[in-house]
């Protein structure tokens, strides 16, 4: 049996097996959830310490970017490997994320 493509879904299905796995793995999503949450608002955050480099104080607005910036490249990574509960939940759904993921 070949495997559905996440991708290939239409809108409708792909939310609803979105809500489904909300509901069968709350944790997870929750998780991934609040890791975007943080990854907004340090873009915020940076995007608000360049402006403060032009107005206010130069060095302290770069020490804030520089420490926000950092903090999104791990949030980012942390992003990417919370990604991995929701693929397997789609592998034990017969269905993969993308057909770039089908082995030739």
């Amino acid at each position: 049996m070949s495997k559905k493509i996440f991708h290939d879904l239409s809108e409708k299905e792909q939310n609803a097996i979105r809500r489904k796995y909300k509901n069968e793995c709350s944790t997870y999503y929750k998780y991934s959830i609040h890791l975007y949450i943080i990854y907004v608002i340090l873009g915020i955050i940076s995007i608000l310490s360049m402006v403060g480099m032009a107005y206010i104080n130069f060095i302290i607005s770069l020490i804030i970017l520089i420490v926000t910036v950092i903090l999104m490249i791990i949030t980012i990574h942390l992003l990417k490997k919370s990604n991995i509960n929701f693929f397997n939940f789609l592998k034990e759904n017969n269905m993969i994320y993308d057909s770039k993921n089908i082995k030739k």
